[in-house]
């Protein structure tokens, strides 16, 4: 438990070295875009590979799982970008089925998710962030599947669908040395996009939720 409390210490001093005092930033200054690139996944290799071979091979659904902040929508853009490009729709923001109503409306289009899906071929669908509005994806998932595939869909959140040929990717946590990259690489993108906070306990606050997720992810490795 020592050593546990020792490398959160320590954790907890290397995310202050990278903030500069009391500021907090974003951890992404500007939105994803369909344009991510290659260069900006990080230990995402063999996912990336698996997913290319398997939407080469036809129809399909595939799921990228994982925690927040784990990659998975970098990942599902990189690889619909390698078979014919991104249709993305990003539904973190959808609470119900206006919310997802109002993600279709700012992609201009206005009718039925399951309607949006079919005009998108020949790029390929990644329906983002899903996670508070599972079940509508599910159920519109659910009826193209039956009829049948025409185009791989990618589709990102934290847990399965459980549906008919769901393929589900895994964005384990990453590895210590991907991990402090990736970190490395958010805080520098965010310095442009700092967002000034007049209150140390609130700094503490965000460097404190960092290093416990850190140490919880490699809890195993310590014990």
């Amino acid at each position: 438990m020592q050593e546990k409390r020792e490398y959160s210490r320590l954790w907890r001093f290397r995310c202050r070295e990278a903030l500069p005092a009391r500021r907090v930033f974003a951890l992404r200054s500007t939105p994803m875009s369909e344009e991510t690139s290659e260069e900006e996944l990080v230990g995402r290799t063999d996912e990336l590979a698996s997913m290319v071979v398997a939407m080469r091979k036809g129809p399909c659904l595939l799921h990228v799982i994982g925690p927040p902040g784990a990659g998975k929508s970098s990942l599902a853009i990189e690889a619909a970008k390698r078979n014919g490009g991104a249709r993305l729709l990003r539904l973190g923001d959808a609470r119900d089925a206006s919310g997802v109503s109002s993600a279709l409306a700012s992609r201009g289009f206005s009718g039925s998710l399951e309607a949006w899906i079919l005009e998108q071929k020949p790029g390929i669908v990644v329906l983002d962030a899903i996670d508070d509005v599972a079940d509508l994806v599910k159920d519109a998932l659910d009826t193209l599947v039956a009829r049948g595939l025409t185009a791989p869909v990618l589709v990102t959140s934290s847990a399965r669908l459980d549906l008919p040929g769901e393929r589900v990717i895994v964005a384990a946590p990453l590895s210590p040395d991907a991990a402090r990259l990736l970190f490395d690489r958010r805080v520098a993108q965010a310095r442009e996009g700092a967002v000034v906070v007049d209150d140390a306990d609130a700094v503490d606050a965000v460097l404190g939720a960092v290093s416990y997720t850190h140490l919880r992810a490699h809890e195993t490795v310590l014990d």
